[in-house]
């Protein structure tokens, strides 16, 4: 008890300004310029530290160096420590650090005299970090690690990943709590200028890698997300691919249609020209690697999975239409390129498809299918749906010229044998869902409209009749 009763909370008085200065129940001899919480000698080691540095800014805090230094300078001696309280436990001495830090006001945030880079506490919340200490340290930094040779280097990374590996997952959890913290204000604080600027560096040697070092970054990457995932149970996962999807919608919904068109484009472009860079044998690796990872998925995930982008599509494409159109003209020009194999080919697929389907799922996606095609036929006029049904019918006539004969008594029979495994009642609700449909239809067109749709029947049956003849 005496172990973890020994911590205590100082303060740094700067002697050249007398007091007294009051702050809440304390009351300071002179003006208090540092806030801090130890044990043992820790209240002496930032005076002992401002001393040995040559420099104040290879100081962490430089505004405490300083002031030490100005101190020492002028006066001939150091600062005078004043115990505010002794005897604690470390959770009491973090609380009344963090009270006194608030109460007096720190110099970095223009609300007081302290030197202090955080609001005090465990994990220094509210830190923050000037230009020139970052250069500082990152120059620092630089030289270390290039006057070290490669064993040295490998033997101090093994250091760390040992130590790491040893974390309780409670740690590893307040680790990135507070990193990803300390990451959100530090960009909070950005401008879009830095912004801009950190984006471009980072772009920058990402370009400078070659495929092998692109390619072992992101092992590593995987490697490392395999054993975070690893160490949660189903529920902690689910919940933190809730956390994640909902800060990316959030994220998402508050940038303007500018925004997302330009970040649309630059991942579009940036994929593409990854793809290109990539050999047809790391294209093979990199699909076989998406397909194992969907195989993986439990039939509930995947079946969230296919939800929540229907969803996001549906969404997209009632905000955006224009999308559809350019869809659709795509898919247009694509097929009107095909020959009689690749159709038959892709007949193949939606054919096995099908067949995979259960019947629930079969009729879902008929009445589907049925409410979108009668919404777009209602909305449609009569030229465009006459328009549409003629080129709808010279499709299957060369469809069908470009079958053989063997094919065409396959597809005969088997169309046989489905309306043979149809119960008459059955044909009989398809066949009055047809004639209800046509009878709704009809009734609600004009005697014009009604004129003009037999016109369209009757030259649309010869020309069918010609096309069949063009076609066989």
């Amino acid at each position: 008890m005496k172990e973890e009763s020994s911590y205590y909370v100082y303060a740094l008085l700067d002697t050249r300004v007398p007091g007294p200065f009051r702050y809440g129940r304390y009351t300071f001899k002179y003006k208090p310029f540092y806030i801090g919480k130890g044990t043992k000698n820790r209240c002496y080691k930032h005076i002992a530290d401002a001393k040995k540095c040559d420099d104040a800014l290879d100081n962490k805090n430089q505004r405490k160096a300083l002031a030490i230094r100005g101190i020492i300078r002028n006066t001939g001696r150091d600062p005078d420590v004043c115990f505010v309280k002794q005897n604690m436990l470390e959770q009491d001495a973090f609380d009344l650090e963090m009270k006194l830090v608030q109460q007096i006001g720190r110099l970095q945030l223009k609300t007081g005299p302290l030197t202090n880079r955080s609001d005090g506490g465990e994990g220094q919340k509210n830190i923050l970090y000037t230009d020139e200490y970052r250069e500082a340290v990152s120059n620092r930094l630089k030289t270390f690690w290039e006057s070290r040779t490669k064993e040295e280097v490998q033997e101090t990374v093994e250091k760390v990943r040992k130590t790491r590996s040893n974390r309780t997952p409670e740690q590893v959890g307040r680790e990135a709590r507070l990193k990803s913290s300390a990451a959100k204000k530090h960009f909070a604080s950005l401008t879009t200028e830095q912004i801009a600027a950190r984006a471009q560096r980072y772009t920058e040697i990402c370009v400078a890698r070659t495929p092998e070092e692109r390619q072992a970054l992101s092992d590593k990457l995987s490697k490392s997300r395999i054993a975070f995932f690893d160490q949660l149970s189903d529920d902690e996962y689910n919940r933190f691919q809730r956390q994640v999807l909902k800060k990316i919608r959030a994220r998402w919904n508050a940038l303007t249609d500018e925004e997302r068109e330009i970040i649309g484009g630059k991942r579009s472009d940036s994929l593409k020209a990854h793809h290109a860079q990539m050999t047809s044998k790391e294209k093979v690796v990199r699909a076989r690697q998406i397909s194992d990872g969907l195989q993986s998925m439990s039939a509930t995930a995947e079946s969230k999975r296919k939800k929540n982008i229907n969803s996001a599509l549906k969404q997209v494409y009632q905000e955006r239409p224009e999308i559809v159109s350019a869809r659709a003209a795509k898919a247009k020009a694509t097929k009107s390129n095909w020959t009689g194999e690749q159709r038959q080919v892709q007949g193949q697929k939606i054919s096995e498809g099908h067949a995979q389907r259960t019947p629930y799922q079969r009729r879902k996606t008929s009445k589907t299918a049925s409410k979108s095609q009668t919404k777009r036929f209602a909305e449609e006029s009569v030229e465009l749906a006459t328009s549409r049904r003629q080129k709808q019918a010279e499709s299957l006539a060369r469809t069908w010229a470009s079958y053989s004969d063997e094919q065409r008594q396959q597809i005969s029979e088997v169309h046989r044998q489905a309306h043979a495994q149809t119960s008459k009642a059955a044909k009989t609700r398809k066949a009055n869902k047809i004639a209800n449909s046509v009878s709704n239809r009809w009734a609600l067109m004009t005697p014009e409209q009604r004129a003009a749709r037999g016109d369209a029947i009757r030259a649309g049956m010869k020309k069918s009749v010609v096309n069949q003849q063009r076609y066989s």
